[in-house]
């Protein structure tokens, strides 16, 4: 089960594609860049569970890494680099709300 992808209507549309016998299963159709609250309910002879936690999850993909890295050797000094980069060409459904700079320790040689 899930909602319109509006975090507010009910969790009551059926996932129509899902035979209900796998315990997982890839849900197709959805609007990018639209945030989805899923449920999940067990039945056997006797009815139906009670609903899942809900799973809340946005319908977009991963970002494209960023673009035009390189240094400012106007800004940079012998102790620090300035560093520019520009966001991917494409961009996600889904904005991009930070990026991570990761460094190693510089060392050169064996």
């Amino acid at each position: 089960m899930r909602d319109e992808g509006d975090l507010q209507s009910a969790i009551e549309t059926e996932v129509e594609s899902y035979n209900g016998q796998d315990s997982q299963h890839e849900v197709t159709g959805l609007t990018p860049g639209l945030v989805y609250r899923f449920a999940y309910l067990a039945v056997n002879e006797f009815g139906t569970s009670v609903q899942s936690e809900v799973l809340t999850i946005a319908a977009s993909a991963l970002p494209n890494a960023p673009i035009s890295l390189a240094v400012d050797w106007s800004k940079s000094s012998k102790t620090a680099l300035w560093i520019d980069w520009a966001e991917p060409s494409e961009l996600p459904a889904s904005l991009i709300t930070g990026y991570i700079l990761e460094m190693d320790q510089g060392f050169i040689g064996s």
